[in-house]
């Protein structure tokens, strides 16, 4: 059957939809939005949608804000700035991100990223790259690690 095929969903059946989509994790607003124009839904909706959700307990901004932050740093190993900048894309300019930055666990991220940057120096090391420092380097800054703190990690752990 061709998905223009089907019958568009009514408001009733979207939000029940997006209550199932926000039960398994926490979701933004931003990304609730983008899943109703996928289920094809008016958007003259969106606003009473949301505001059920919210009501309901379902979508929780400050929620979805620690958890965000505390899984990309944990599971993905990024620093302060790269979880920040996400979060400001996830959120909107007008949501203070640093509070939710209280869980990161920075240490465990620094650990992740010196793991990290080992296997990275290897496989450049391999390819005889000249440019092992600055590459090293950009490595770390794309991961938002501070310039500063990372060249403090290069000269520490490799002797760069």
């Amino acid at each position: 059957m061709n998905p223009r095929d089907k019958k568009p969903l009514n408001q009733a059946e979207t939000l029940e939809k997006l209550k199932t989509y926000c039960a398994y994790q926490e979701r933004s607003k931003r990304q609730v939005i983008q899943k109703m124009r996928l289920l094809g839904a008016e958007k003259e909706w969106d606003e009473s949608v949301i505001e059920s959700l919210i009501s309901a307990n379902y979508l929780n901004q400050e929620r979805f804000a620690e958890s965000y932050s505390k899984g990309k740093s944990r599971i993905r190993g990024w620093g302060k700035q790269k979880i920040v900048q996400r979060l400001g894309f996830e959120l909107g300019s007008d949501f203070d991100t640093e509070i939710h930055l209280e869980g990161v666990d920075e240490e465990a991220a620094l650990k992740k990223l010196i793991r990290d940057l080992g296997k990275k120096r290897e496989i450049l090391l391999k390819k005889l790259d000249k440019n092992l420092k600055s590459k090293l380097l950009q490595f770390c800054v794309s991961r938002g690690f501070e310039f500063e703190e990372s060249l403090k990690v290069l000269k520490s752990e490799f002797g760069l």
